[in-house]
Protein backbone atom coordinates (compact mmCIF):
# COMPACT_ATOMS: atom_id res chain seq x y z
CA UNK A 1 0.00 0.00 0.00
CA UNK A 2 3.24 2.13 0.71
CA UNK A 3 4.26 1.58 -2.31
CA UNK A 4 1.42 2.67 -4.57
CA UNK A 5 0.66 5.61 -2.49
CA UNK A 6 4.33 7.05 -3.22
CA UNK A 7 4.17 6.03 -6.88
CA UNK A 8 0.54 7.90 -7.26
CA UNK A 9 3.16 10.87 -5.28
CA UNK A 10 5.89 10.88 -7.62
CA UNK A 11 3.64 10.88 -10.54
CA UNK A 12 1.68 13.70 -9.25
CA UNK A 13 5.04 15.74 -8.98
CA UNK A 14 6.21 14.50 -12.08
CA UNK A 15 2.70 16.16 -14.23
CA UNK A 16 3.18 18.99 -12.15
CA UNK A 17 6.58 19.45 -13.26
CA UNK A 18 6.28 18.86 -16.66
CA UNK A 19 3.03 21.33 -16.43
CA UNK A 20 5.27 24.21 -14.61
CA UNK A 21 8.10 23.57 -17.30
CA UNK A 22 5.42 23.90 -20.15
CA UNK A 23 4.74 27.46 -18.85
CA UNK A 24 8.28 28.55 -18.31
CA UNK A 25 8.90 27.68 -22.07
CA UNK A 26 6.18 29.06 -23.89
CA UNK A 27 6.69 32.09 -22.99
CA UNK A 28 10.46 31.69 -24.53
CA UNK A 29 9.06 30.39 -27.46
CA UNK A 30 6.74 33.19 -28.09
CA UNK A 31 9.45 35.66 -27.52
CA UNK A 32 11.20 34.07 -29.99
CA UNK A 33 9.20 33.93 -32.47
CA UNK A 34 8.21 37.84 -32.19
CA UNK A 35 10.40 39.64 -34.59
CA UNK A 36 12.93 42.13 -33.25
CA UNK A 37 12.32 45.41 -34.79
CA UNK A 38 15.91 46.79 -35.78
CA UNK A 39 16.58 50.56 -34.20
CA UNK A 40 16.02 53.76 -36.23
CA UNK A 41 19.32 54.63 -38.27
CA UNK A 42 19.73 58.59 -38.07
CA UNK A 43 22.50 58.74 -40.10
CA UNK A 44 21.91 57.43 -43.71
CA UNK A 45 24.75 56.99 -46.26
CA UNK A 46 26.98 59.57 -47.63
CA UNK A 47 25.58 58.76 -51.04
CA UNK A 48 22.31 59.79 -49.39
CA UNK A 49 23.68 63.38 -49.11
CA UNK A 50 24.38 65.09 -52.30
CA UNK A 51 26.48 68.17 -53.53
CA UNK A 52 25.46 70.87 -55.66
CA UNK A 53 26.76 74.22 -56.68
CA UNK A 54 26.47 77.49 -58.62
CA UNK A 55 28.52 80.08 -59.49
CA UNK A 56 27.73 83.35 -61.13
CA UNK A 57 31.00 83.74 -63.32
CA UNK A 58 33.02 81.36 -65.37
CA UNK A 59 35.24 84.35 -65.80
CA UNK A 60 36.35 87.46 -63.63
CA UNK A 61 38.21 90.42 -63.83
CA UNK A 62 40.43 91.86 -60.92
CA UNK A 63 38.28 93.61 -58.16
CA UNK A 64 35.22 91.58 -59.64
CA UNK A 65 32.51 90.42 -56.93
CA UNK A 66 31.77 87.24 -57.49
CA UNK A 67 29.26 84.46 -55.91
CA UNK A 68 29.61 80.74 -55.20
CA UNK A 69 26.31 79.02 -53.95
CA UNK A 70 26.66 75.39 -52.24
CA UNK A 71 23.70 73.32 -51.23
CA UNK A 72 23.48 69.57 -49.14
CA UNK A 73 20.35 68.01 -49.56
CA UNK A 74 19.36 64.87 -47.79
CA UNK A 75 17.62 62.95 -50.27
CA UNK A 76 16.79 59.89 -47.89
CA UNK A 77 13.62 58.89 -45.99
CA UNK A 78 15.46 59.28 -42.74
CA UNK A 79 17.24 61.83 -40.46
CA UNK A 80 20.40 62.65 -41.07
CA UNK A 81 22.82 63.94 -37.81
CA UNK A 82 26.09 65.29 -37.46
CA UNK A 83 27.12 66.18 -40.73
CA UNK A 84 30.04 68.14 -41.32
CA UNK A 85 31.08 69.72 -45.03
CA UNK A 86 34.69 70.77 -45.99
CA UNK A 87 34.86 73.68 -48.12
CA UNK A 88 38.27 74.45 -49.49
CA UNK A 89 38.98 77.92 -51.72
CA UNK A 90 41.81 79.11 -53.04
CA UNK A 91 44.13 80.83 -50.09
CA UNK A 92 44.34 84.19 -50.38
CA UNK A 93 41.05 85.16 -51.83
CA UNK A 94 39.47 87.49 -49.99
CA UNK A 95 35.82 86.82 -48.62
CA UNK A 96 33.17 89.33 -48.63
CA UNK A 97 30.77 88.32 -47.04
CA UNK A 98 28.85 84.69 -46.36
CA UNK A 99 25.81 82.87 -45.07
CA UNK A 100 24.08 80.16 -44.52
CA UNK A 101 20.35 79.19 -44.16
CA UNK A 102 21.59 76.09 -41.61
CA UNK A 103 23.81 75.25 -39.58
CA UNK A 104 27.14 77.04 -38.51
CA UNK A 105 30.54 77.94 -40.57
CA UNK A 106 33.81 78.10 -39.25
CA UNK A 107 35.85 80.77 -41.93
CA UNK A 108 38.77 79.83 -40.29
CA UNK A 109 38.65 75.85 -40.89
CA UNK A 110 36.42 76.20 -43.95
CA UNK A 111 33.79 73.55 -41.87
CA UNK A 112 30.18 73.83 -42.64
CA UNK A 113 28.95 71.67 -39.52
CA UNK A 114 24.68 71.08 -39.81
CA UNK A 115 23.31 69.52 -36.89
CA UNK A 116 20.99 67.42 -38.43
CA UNK A 117 19.01 67.38 -42.10
CA UNK A 118 15.29 66.01 -41.95
CA UNK A 119 14.45 63.90 -45.06
CA UNK A 120 14.49 65.33 -48.07
CA UNK A 121 15.35 68.87 -46.22
CA UNK A 122 17.96 70.78 -47.86
CA UNK A 123 20.87 73.55 -46.63
CA UNK A 124 22.68 76.42 -48.32
CA UNK A 125 25.52 78.40 -48.22
CA UNK A 126 26.56 81.46 -49.81
CA UNK A 127 29.49 83.16 -50.70
CA UNK A 128 30.78 86.94 -51.89
CA UNK A 129 34.31 86.34 -53.12
CA UNK A 130 36.43 89.20 -54.17
CA UNK A 131 38.36 88.48 -57.48
CA UNK A 132 42.23 88.96 -57.29
CA UNK A 133 44.38 90.11 -59.62
CA UNK A 134 46.41 87.00 -61.42
CA UNK A 135 44.96 84.54 -59.61
CA UNK A 136 42.20 81.87 -60.64
CA UNK A 137 39.36 81.35 -57.62
CA UNK A 138 39.52 77.05 -57.13
CA UNK A 139 36.91 75.23 -54.95
CA UNK A 140 36.64 72.01 -53.54
CA UNK A 141 33.72 71.26 -51.41
CA UNK A 142 33.27 67.15 -49.58
CA UNK A 143 31.55 65.90 -47.22
CA UNK A 144 34.06 65.38 -44.33
CA UNK A 145 31.96 63.29 -41.32
CA UNK A 146 28.26 62.12 -41.20
CA UNK A 147 27.27 60.93 -37.41
CA UNK A 148 31.06 61.07 -36.23
CA UNK A 149 32.02 58.62 -39.18
CA UNK A 150 34.78 59.90 -41.69
CA UNK A 151 33.96 59.89 -44.44
CA UNK A 152 37.65 59.37 -46.09
CA UNK A 153 35.85 58.24 -49.76
CA UNK A 154 34.57 61.47 -50.04
CA UNK A 155 31.61 60.09 -51.54
CA UNK A 156 30.10 63.63 -52.53
CA UNK A 157 32.24 66.48 -53.84
CA UNK A 158 32.13 69.19 -56.47
CA UNK A 159 34.93 71.13 -57.27
CA UNK A 160 35.37 73.64 -59.90
CA UNK A 161 37.16 77.35 -60.95
CA UNK A 162 36.62 80.91 -61.77
CA UNK A 163 38.85 81.79 -64.28
CA UNK A 164 40.78 85.68 -64.02
CA UNK A 165 40.86 86.60 -67.14
CA UNK A 166 42.97 90.57 -67.82
CA UNK A 167 41.65 93.96 -67.98
CA UNK A 168 38.66 93.80 -71.06
CA UNK A 169 40.44 92.35 -73.36
CA UNK A 170 37.24 92.50 -75.95
CA UNK A 171 37.78 95.76 -77.66
CA UNK A 172 35.53 95.94 -80.77
CA UNK A 173 37.51 98.49 -83.54
CA UNK A 174 35.14 99.80 -86.00
CA UNK A 175 38.05 100.81 -88.57
CA UNK A 176 36.43 101.04 -92.27
CA UNK A 177 39.07 103.25 -93.25
CA UNK A 178 41.12 102.42 -96.67
CA UNK A 179 44.35 100.18 -96.15
CA UNK A 180 47.07 100.85 -98.56
CA UNK A 181 45.62 98.09 -100.26
CA UNK A 182 42.88 99.57 -100.90
CA UNK A 183 40.78 96.96 -99.03
CA UNK A 184 38.69 98.00 -96.05
CA UNK A 185 39.77 96.80 -92.43
CA UNK A 186 36.20 95.86 -91.10
CA UNK A 187 34.78 95.29 -87.81
CA UNK A 188 37.87 93.58 -85.26
CA UNK A 189 36.95 92.45 -82.19
CA UNK A 190 40.24 91.74 -79.95
CA UNK A 191 40.24 88.30 -78.58
CA UNK A 192 37.02 87.19 -79.89
CA UNK A 193 38.05 83.59 -80.19
CA UNK A 194 38.75 83.42 -77.03
CA UNK A 195 34.69 83.09 -76.94
CA UNK A 196 33.40 80.19 -78.68
CA UNK A 197 30.02 80.24 -80.17
CA UNK A 198 30.14 83.91 -80.28
CA UNK A 199 27.48 85.62 -81.96
CA UNK A 200 27.80 89.11 -84.11
CA UNK A 201 24.72 90.67 -85.85
CA UNK A 202 24.58 94.08 -87.52
CA UNK A 203 21.48 96.63 -88.27
CA UNK A 204 20.90 99.60 -90.01
CA UNK A 205 19.30 102.35 -89.02
CA UNK A 206 15.74 101.09 -89.10
CA UNK A 207 16.50 98.11 -87.40
CA UNK A 208 16.65 95.55 -90.42
CA UNK A 209 19.38 93.22 -90.11
CA UNK A 210 22.07 93.25 -92.54
CA UNK A 211 24.88 90.85 -91.24
CA UNK A 212 25.52 88.30 -89.07
CA UNK A 213 27.32 85.06 -88.03
CA UNK A 214 28.10 82.58 -85.43
CA UNK A 215 31.87 82.02 -84.46
CA UNK A 216 32.74 85.57 -85.36
CA UNK A 217 36.13 85.72 -86.78
CA UNK A 218 36.65 89.15 -87.72
CA UNK A 219 36.38 88.59 -91.77
CA UNK A 220 33.12 90.92 -91.68
CA UNK A 221 34.23 93.88 -94.16
CA UNK A 222 30.98 95.75 -94.64
CA UNK A 223 29.36 93.72 -96.84
CA UNK A 224 25.40 92.57 -96.88
CA UNK A 225 25.60 89.00 -95.66
CA UNK A 226 24.58 87.27 -99.00
CA UNK A 227 21.28 85.39 -97.58
CA UNK A 228 19.65 89.94 -96.96
CA UNK A 229 21.39 90.01 -100.63
CA UNK A 230 17.34 90.04 -101.31
CA UNK A 231 16.36 93.17 -99.75
CA UNK A 232 19.48 95.22 -101.16
CA UNK A 233 22.75 95.37 -102.82
CA UNK A 234 25.68 93.64 -101.59
CA UNK A 235 27.62 96.64 -100.77
CA UNK A 236 26.01 98.77 -97.91
CA UNK A 237 25.20 102.42 -98.23
CA UNK A 238 27.04 105.01 -96.35
CA UNK A 239 25.89 105.66 -92.99
CA UNK A 240 25.58 104.39 -89.27
CA UNK A 241 24.74 100.83 -88.86
CA UNK A 242 24.66 99.37 -85.26
CA UNK A 243 26.11 95.71 -84.10
CA UNK A 244 25.69 93.43 -81.26
CA UNK A 245 28.63 90.58 -80.46
CA UNK A 246 26.97 88.47 -78.01
CA UNK A 247 28.65 85.09 -75.55
CA UNK A 248 25.75 82.23 -75.32
CA UNK A 249 27.80 80.00 -73.69
CA UNK A 250 29.54 83.04 -71.32
CA UNK A 251 28.51 85.15 -68.29
CA UNK A 252 29.89 87.95 -70.35
CA UNK A 253 27.64 90.64 -71.25
CA UNK A 254 27.63 91.42 -74.67
CA UNK A 255 29.02 94.29 -76.65
CA UNK A 256 26.88 96.61 -78.34
CA UNK A 257 28.00 99.66 -80.07
CA UNK A 258 27.96 101.50 -83.50
CA UNK A 259 29.89 101.65 -86.83
CA UNK A 260 30.21 104.02 -89.70
CA UNK A 261 30.16 103.09 -93.26
CA UNK A 262 31.73 105.44 -96.17
CA UNK A 263 31.30 104.73 -99.30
Amino acid sequence: MLIVTTTMYLSRIRKQLLFLGVLWIAPMAIAQEIPQSDPVSTAPQAAYLQLTHSQSHERAQSDDLVYLNFSIENTSDRISKDISVQIVITEGTFIEAYSQDLGTYNESRGLWQLPQLQAEESAILSFSLLMNANQDIDFQVFIFNVGNISMENKASSIQGKIKWVEEDCLIVFNDFSQTEKGQKRGLYADCATEYPNNFLQVFDRWGALVYEKENYDNSWTGKRHPKFTKFGREELLEGTYYYVLSFPESDRAEKTGWIYISE
